[in-house]
Formats: structure tokens, sequence, C-alpha cells
């Protein structure tokens, strides 16, 4: 019995005495007796094995990230045609760029010389251009305003009947053969 008793008494200082070493932050090392901090075992934590997640280290450093180029836009949503005034409205994420104008205002350094139903006429420098409601005037970075052509836009079918008339013969042709089928 007293032996046994012993072997508890021993037992109990040995961990009383890792549990004041691990309150310090100090541990003995009983091979050599030489007293290691906790900051010695840091190394287990950053380099954790078990971490799923875990990556060898890089050795280059990462390319640089290249941003996007910025880009800036106005859309025509409309233009209102009254007897007497003329406005055009205007979409923007730049405050400045949006909101309605009337003619002979300015919207991106172009000076509004018509607005009509099918959109405004617009000049910078001497060269006019046409807005089309609807269409968009883009600008990348701070670089110059420019408006994409639409696929097709480059001509207009409205301005040549002879076109227009043999669209609309090739159209009945089309549903003519659909039925048939």
């Amino acid at each position: 019995m007293k032996r046994r008793n012993l072997a508890v008494l021993v037992l109990a200082l040995i961990a009383f005495s890792g549990l004041l070493a691990a309150q310090s932050g100090t541990t003995k090392n009983a091979s050599s007796g030489t007293t290691l901090s906790l900051d010695t075992y840091s190394i287990i934590i950053e380099r954790n094995i078990f971490n799923p997640t875990r990556r060898a280290p890089s050795s280059r450093p990462a390319p640089p990230v290249s941003r996007a180029p910025a880009v800036t836009t106005i859309t025509l949503i409309g233009a209102v045609v009254k007897e007497d005034e003329r406005t055009a409205i205007f979409s923007s994420a730049v405050t400045e760029h949006a909101g309605h104008r009337k003619t002979g205002d300015s919207i991106a350094g172009f000076t509004i010389e018509s607005i009509d139903t099918k959109g405004v006429t617009i000049s910078i420098d001497g060269d006019t251009k046409l807005w089309a409601v609807g269409s968009i005037l883009r600008r990348i970075d701070d670089g110059d305003w420019y408006l994409p052509q639409a696929a097709g836009a480059a001509t207009d079918i409205t301005k040549d009947p002879a076109a227009e008339a043999a669209i609309l013969k090739r159209m009945r042709e089309r549903r003519e053969q659909e039925k048939a089928k």
C-alpha cells in the first residue's frame, strides 16, 4: 500500500511540475536538462504537416496583377420631341454624363447639334456623328470617346426603297417555303 501511495505521489508531483512549466511557458528537457520555451514549438504550427491546404513555399515572386481597363459608357436612352422643346435622355454611371440635355448643350465634350426621335446628332471639332437611340458612347481609360458601329449599321435600308423591297420579297419567299413543308 505504501508503495502504491508513493507511486501516486510521484506521478502527482510530475504532473504538477508539468503544469507549472506549461503556465510559465517553459519546459525542461529531461535527458539534457535544458529549459525550452513555447516559442521553440512554433515551427510545428507554422509547418503543420497535417494541414490539407498546405502548399510548398514559392521560390519565385508572384506575377504582377494586370488591371482591367476602365470603360466609361453613356447610353442614349431616348429623345422627347415636343412642338417647342427637344430633350435627349442619357444614362451613365458617371453622374456628370447622366440626365437630360437640350440642343446646344454638351456631353462628354461633344456638342448636341440636333435631337429627333431616331437619335441625336453630336459634333466635336467639326466631326459630326449620329448617335442613335439605344446606342452607347464608350471611352476606354482616359482615351477618346467613340460610337461602336452595330452589325449592319453601316447601311440604312430605309433610305433605299429598292433594297427594302428586295428584302421583303425574300422574306415572303422564305415564309412560303416554310408553309409548304
